[in-house]
């Protein structure tokens, strides 16, 4: 038995009565290892949706971890040299057809053509969707306080929030 076949299992069985045309899987520990995922699953595309690293590390320490209810955030130094290796993992994989990414400053600056724009991407039409709402109740009671916005348009605002929060010394 192997993994993905392992992973599209429990994701039928997970979702029966539910089925979907694609899965879509979130998780953080795949971050920077895409060619590993991609040499697993190779019909499978990666959207990766990258952020200025001071908004991420702004939203961290403002966010608490549901398991603990520390905050998110670590050492600032750490943060950065993780950043750094993703951002470097991303380069080895830019150009490839099955790889894309999506800055979130764009997302929230021309909302509809970067939707569409990914949309074309992922081989999907904007016209069918499952509703935010819908969305929202998915997510676990115990993470829903880290997601407060999902059921609101992008807010401009959060683009630059960091600026106001981040002490000069974490900026740089």
């Amino acid at each position: 038995v192997s993994f993905p076949r392992l992973l599209r299992v429990a994701l039928d069985l997970h979702f029966v009565g539910r089925p979907a045309p694609m899965s879509v899987y979130k998780m953080g520990s795949c971050l920077g290892k895409w060619d590993t995922l991609h040499a697993l699953f190779p019909e499978a595309k990666v959207l990766f949706i990258k952020r200025d690293p001071r908004a991420i590390y702004a939203s961290q320490k403002r966010a608490k971890a549901s398991t603990t209810g520390k905050s998110m955030a670590g050492c600032v130094e750490n943060f950065s040299q993780g950043y750094r290796q993703i951002m470097n993992a991303e380069r080895r994989v830019a150009g490839e057809e099955w790889f894309h990414h999506l800055r979130y400053e764009d997302l929230v600056n021309d909302t509809h053509g970067e939707l569409a724009r990914n949309a074309k991407f992922l081989g999907i039409s904007l016209e069918r969707h499952d509703s935010v709402t819908d969305y929202f109740s998915r997510i676990p009671q115990s993470q829903r306080h880290l997601h407060p916005l999902v059921a609101r348009a992008p807010v401009h605002q959060r683009v630059t929030r960091w600026r106001g929060e981040l002490p000069m010394r974490e900026v740089k």
